[in-house]
């Protein structure tokens, strides 16, 4: 959550130092005939984009950390999901990791949900959500949108610092993609564990109710 807090900060600065510099350059209009469309208000990308992750992150927290039941989960499961599309439209689709997030965060907290140990029903909603983060890439819904592109800012900025905030981008949304497979990885190894252990306490009560049952039936033996 944290790390997609700092991708969210660092992508919706990029839209506004990038702008304050197209206009202090005094290229705007060569910046506006790169796009298809008039792009959004760059203080209006950051403060929209950083005050609904702010309050994402709050809700998520609040929902880990305090009791709720499960038509209240779902609720705010589904407020998630609205929070997290604004923030992906604000940032212009130039950031769509947070699906990730919002599968990773309904798999922790419904771990203890009976339906969630179900492999088939798992391997579904995360084929879902992986269909929904590789639609939502700029290069597929971004220009189908016509959305400015990210690329198109910074292409206006100094070459050295160009490649400086592509490098740095490309590494924190790595770095997201791993903690992702990563988390997931966990997941489904603490579900085979939990398998293996109801398996072995069906197990030890099946052993018992026959070492219960054996001296019952041995004593009818006895005249």
């Amino acid at each position: 959550m944290w790390l997609n807090t700092i991708i969210v900060l660092y992508i919706s600065a990029i839209f506004y130092g990038a702008s304050i510099y197209i206009v202090n350059q005094n290229v705007s209009y060569q910046f506006l005939t790169k796009l298809n469309r008039v792009p959004f208000s760059p203080v209006g990308i950051f403060w929209t984009a950083n005050l609904t992750m702010l309050l994402l992150a709050t809700i998520m927290t609040i929902r880990h950390h305090s009791s709720h039941s499960v038509n209240s989960s779902t609720t705010f499961f589904f407020i998630e999901i609205i929070l997290t599309i604004i923030i992906y439209i604000a940032l212009q689709t130039s950031y769509n990791g947070l699906f990730l997030l919002i599968l990773v965060d309904y798999f922790l907290f419904s771990r203890n949900m009976a339906h969630i140990r179900h492999l088939p029903f798992w391997a579904s909603i995360s084929l879902l959500f992986l269909l929904l983060y590789s639609v939502s890439d700029y290069a597929i819904l971004g220009s189908f949108l016509d959305m400015p592109n990210l690329a198109s800012y910074i292409s206006f900025l100094p070459v050295k610092v160009q490649t400086k905030l592509v490098i740095i981008k490309n590494f924190l949304t790595t770095l997201n993609l791993l903690c992702f497979i990563g988390i997931i990885v966990a997941y489904g190894l603490y579900l085979l564990n939990q398998e293996r252990n109801i398996q072995e306490e069906l197990s030890q009560a099946a052993r018992t109710n026959i070492e219960l049952k054996l001296p019952t039936y041995k004593s009818g033996l006895v005249p």
